[in-house]
């Protein structure tokens, strides 16, 4: 993600997720069984929070990387 890009969230179907590959993590958004807002991963099989319960989200939105951030501020304003 390069500085000014717009953050998104998108449907999980959206996702770049491929079998038996991790992606994450993500912020995964209300889900089928009435989860709330969590941080979670794309396990290689299904999605899950950080604890590896199994989730449902119906949305998602890629979280950007701390070296990203930490570009951002130290930029001089």
């Amino acid at each position: 993600m390069a500085n000014g890009d717009p953050i998104f969230c998108r449907p999980i179907s959206e996702a770049p997720v491929t079998l038996g590959v991790e992606y994450g993590p993500c912020l995964l958004g209300p889900g089928l069984h009435g989860e709330d807002w969590t941080i979670g991963r794309w396990n290689g099989t299904a999605w899950a929070d950080t604890d590896g319960i199994l989730l449902a989200p119906l949305v998602f939105m890629d979280l950007v990387p701390l070296r990203a951030v930490l570009a951002i501020l130290s930029q001089p304003r």
